[in-house]
């Protein structure tokens, strides 16, 4: 990672929670061997107390449903 990534991802998760908006994980990988290397967020989410609800890609079923609920509301 480059110098000054953690500190960039906190800043923007913080700014996330203040304003209410859902959080969705992604690892920006550029090679498959990289896909879903998530390790770096979760000490966030726990220093945050994230609740799952504000993720919405924690799981598929959930993520399906966060978007079906959006597309019913609009």
């Amino acid at each position: 990672f480059y110098r000054g990534f953690g500190i960039n991802v906190e800043r923007v998760l913080v700014s996330a929670l203040k304003n209410g908006a859902y959080i969705s994980l992604g690892s920006d990988s550029h090679h498959h061997s990289a896909l879903a290397t998530y390790y770096h967020v979760f000490p966030l989410l726990d220093k945050y107390k994230v609740p799952k609800t504000r993720v919405v890609n924690s799981s598929l079923a959930y993520c399906e449903s966060f978007l079906n609920k959006r597309r019913e509301n609009r």
